[in-house]
């Protein structure tokens, strides 16, 4: 359902993963929606009434029209996943038909619909590889965040999640405990194998901040960035941001809190931060790519932040975003979670408890204090990111993996590492 432009969450890397493969000398044909996140609107210049074809970076584009959901309303976005299903089954239907008969087939979940699409397709083409990546687990999700609550239709959506992970000739997710979860549905699954988001580099990395973004941007006041960018819905739980800039705001004067994004409870945090008039925190829209960049490297501290109950079923593409400029996190996670694995393990950030606005400000006043520690933590950050988060070295990983067995190893892959061999 999602693609480029979209800048941020699926839609970024999935357009991305296409004009890499693209770029590779493969054929790439991608149904897809219209664009409309995270603003939960049709992008401007695009009428979402009717298909489209274009081409972008090399790509060739079927676009599907649908239903977009006000995300307040959540029985809307059931409608919006129907919809979806309905436009991308018709146009695959004609791929059923062509000639030129696709070798393998790579479906994004969410929609977790989709996946019956793609079993329709290998239906009519029995030597297609079919490919179910999924980036978000949807139905555990819908039901820990109370999205959908009638247990009839989770128990029948929990069937269809089964029946098509069962049919897939491999299933890919971007997380090992998303895999953990995802595995434990069926001891039928075929293949499961890693394949998580990364950072392109040449888009993100460390650099001098510049005075004219600085000054355009109402930056330079000389006060320290605390820095939350990315999706604003309930996954997040951004309320206790609002709250540690209450309890710091006379405190520590010479802190701001921006809240950088998009989403259905964008206004709403905002209205609320004006209702009780907090002056240290700031709310403004998602940048473009390149000005993105010096805002990661103009903050002093990020936030990574998402509720408890979704711990597992998604892992924050932005914290590959915030090493890649080397920057210092503090990132919410419960214990043994795949993302509290990932930061204690390799010193990445500091960890507080989900959900705890007091363990934010805590934590705040203490890195305040502790200058060496985040030197130390950033520098580990960058590292990390340079070591295993690039594209290219991600991607690599992955295809090498879904080629296996195939005449396309030694043909392609093997060229593939050699170019990359000193990567």
């Amino acid at each position: 359902m999602n693609y480029s432009p979209e800048i941020t969450g699926i839609g970024k890397y999935t357009g991305e993963f296409c004009e890499y493969l693209n770029s590779r000398n493969h054929d790439v044909q991608v149904v897809t929606g219209y664009p409309y996140y995270p603003q939960w609107k049709s992008q401007a210049g695009y009428n979402t009434k009717w298909y489209k074809r274009e081409s972008v970076s090399g790509v060739r584009i079927l676009r599907c029209p649908f239903f977009i959901a006000n995300p307040k309303k959540k029985y809307q976005r059931v409608f919006q996943e129907l919809s979806f299903f309905i436009s991308s089954f018709l146009a695959v239907t004609l791929f059923c038909f062509k000639k030129n008969k696709a070798n393998f087939l790579f479906v994004i979940s969410p929609s977790m619909l989709s996946g019956l699409v793609g079993l329709w397709y290998k239906l009519w083409c029995p030597s297609v590889k079919m490919i179910y990546h999924i980036q978000d687990i949807q139905v555990d999700a819908a039901s820990r965040l109370g999205i959908i609550r009638q247990k009839r239709l989770l128990f029948l959506f929990g069937k269809v999640e089964k029946f098509i992970i069962e049919k897939a000739d491999v299933v890919s997710a971007i997380s090992t405990g998303m895999l953990k979860k995802i595995a434990n549905k069926s001891f039928k699954i075929k293949k499961i194998v890693l394949f998580p988001n990364w950072v392109n580099t040449q888009e993100i990395y460390p650099t001098e901040v510049s005075i004219n973004f600085l000054s355009q941007n109402n930056l330079n006041k000389g006060k320290r960035i605390i820095l939350y960018s990315g999706a604003i819905g309930e996954k997040q739980g951004l309320d206790i941001v609002i709250q540690a800039a209450r309890h710091l705001e006379d405190e520590l004067q010479d802190i701001i809190f921006i809240v950088c994004g998009s989403g259905p409870y964008f206004d709403t945090l905002r209205d609320q931060c004006f209702e009780t008039k907090i002056s240290n925190i700031e709310f403004r829209p998602l940048l473009p790519i390149n000005e993105y960049n010096q805002l990661l490297n103009a903050a002093w501290l990020h936030l990574v932040i998402q509720k408890e109950t979704a711990e597992d079923l998604v892992m924050p593409s932005k914290l590959n975003a915030i090493m890649a400029t080397g920057g210092m996190t503090i990132v919410t996670a419960n214990t043994n979670t795949d993302l509290y694995n990932l930061i204690h393990e390799n010193n990445l950030g500091y960890i507080i408890k989900p959900e705890n606005p007091v363990s934010l400000s805590e934590a705040i006043r203490h890195l305040s204090l502790q200058p060496e520690l985040i030197e130390l933590k950033k520098n580990a950050a960058l590292r990390y990111s340079k070591i295993y988060l690039s594209r290219e070295i991600v991607i690599n990983k992955f295809l090498e993996s879904i080629f296996e067995n195939s005449y396309y190893r030694n043909e392609l892959i093997h060229k593939i590492n050699n170019q990359y061999s000193n990567a």
